[in-house]
């Protein structure tokens, strides 16, 4: 029978061996759980991210297609006939315009014509989507020049924004939770005082 050298520890029966080799066991450990936790977070985080996105050029689209709309009932009829009888028309004071902003208010109107909006999550959709929002701002810029209407342009230009707590975007923002350390209105601090 041979027996293990004293030079030759064995690991088998090394009863310090599991705490040499801790670090590297608990590193592993946590990496993987990293990993898990930060795959089902980066979902969730991508999710919520592109609903947001998603949520904010649709409702540009739908707040230009409101306003082609509008335009196109403010263009005078194409023929000169006009039609009796229609009570329920809403008068809107007419546009002076040609055949060309016709075609421009066409243009627009297509391009943001809610049916025809592709709302799957492709790259090819995505893409589509973007060169249909391009082109929709720029036909409603030059529409609303060519009317007159250049205030329509600057409020599209304003960025709608959520209220919130701090504005950082942690928890207590989401969850309307009250922040820690507010401050005490002056009266009350000097009441305190003189009491």
């Amino acid at each position: 029978m041979a027996n293990p050298s004293p030079s030759q520890p064995d690991d088998d029966h090394d009863p310090f061996a599991t705490l040499l080799n801790l670090e590297d066991q608990y590193y592993t450990e946590g990496y993987n759980l990293g990993v898990t936790d930060g795959s089902l977070a980066g979902r969730i985080e991508g999710r919520l991210f592109g609903l947001e996105k998603g949520f904010s050029k649709f409702t540009e689209m739908g707040r230009m297609n409101g306003r082609a709309a509008v335009w196109k009932a403010r263009l005078p009829p194409p023929t000169t006939a006009q039609t009796q009888g229609d009570d329920d028309v809403v008068n809107f004071v007419p546009l002076s315009g040609s055949d060309r902003l016709r075609k421009h208010i066409d243009r627009l109107t297509e391009l943001t014509d809610p049916d025809s909006l592709e709302t799957k999550n492709t790259e090819d959709a995505v893409d589509e989507a973007e060169e249909r929002l391009a082109g929709a701002k720029s036909k409603f810029t030059l529409i609303a020049r060519i009317v007159g209407e250049d205030d329509a342009v600057r409020s599209s230009e304003v960025e709608v924004k959520r209220p919130s707590g701090k504005g950082n975007g942690e928890m207590e923002d989401f969850v309307g939770l009250p922040a820690l350390n507010k401050q005490k209105p002056k009266a009350e601090a000097a009441e305190i005082v003189t009491d």
